[in-house]
């Protein structure tokens, strides 16, 4: 299947699969080009078990950090393995959860907390676990951790209308038929007797992503 996507030019589409485990540079601007980044942040997605090995090099010595992610069981782990003393003194792992609701995560480990701090922004659906400095290994049980689902249609729908060009009365008409047609069928009709293809095809993706 394949469908086009239309954003308007300052927003950015960013696609991951299900299970997805990103890690990056948390602040690649002050990380030298001979040097370790200090902090890790890795981005974490729902819907399937992953696992991720990210190795790094310096000096001939060799670092491995994996996460791992059990989807059924609920289980996140990380650890680090190797030469660990070619690492930032104040390595730093900075886990970010992209799931519909705050994730409750929860040390599992025997030995005290290696959680520094806990934060959810639920403007873009982020919980966010920041891991106390050079903790090479950490064990957490995860709740709620469960795929972003798409709920403002009728908001996107209106942000496509309001930047379309064209005129007033096609735009009545068509929020008209979107707010009162709860017939996917119908809406397709409607979107699809449009002559403004692309205006016809951001229309057809709200539908789409909405069933």
């Amino acid at each position: 299947t394949q469908l086009a996507i239309y954003r308007p030019i300052e927003k950015m589409p960013v696609f991951a699969k299900s299970g997805a485990i990103i890690p990056l540079d948390a602040d690649p601007v002050a990380t030298k080009a001979t040097e370790l980044p200090e902090t890790i942040e890795w981005r974490i997605y729902p819907g399937e078990s992953n696992q991720f090995k990210l190795v790094e090099d310096k000096d001939g010595q060799r670092v491995e950090t994996s996460l791992s992610i059990d989807e059924e069981r609920g289980q996140l782990e990380l650890i680090t393995e190797g030469a660990t003393e070619i690492l930032p003194a104040k390595r730093n792992h900075v886990l970010k959860f992209m799931s519909s609701t705050a994730v409750k995560v929860t040390n599992s480990d025997d030995n005290d907390s290696k959680i520094a701090e806990i934060t959810y922004d639920s403007e873009h659906k982020v919980t966010e676990v920041t891991l106390v400095p050079s903790a090479f290994s950490f064990n957490a049980d995860l709740v709620d951790f469960q795929a972003v689902k798409v709920t403002d249609g009728l908001g996107t729908y209106q942000e496509i209308l309001k930047r379309a060009n064209i005129e007033n009365q096609l735009k009545d008409y068509l929020w008209d038929r979107i707010s009162h047609t709860d017939d996917r069928d119908k809406l397709f009709n409607v979107f699809n007797r449009l002559d403004d293809r692309e205006l016809a095809s951001a229309l057809f993706e709200v539908l789409y992503t909405q069933k």
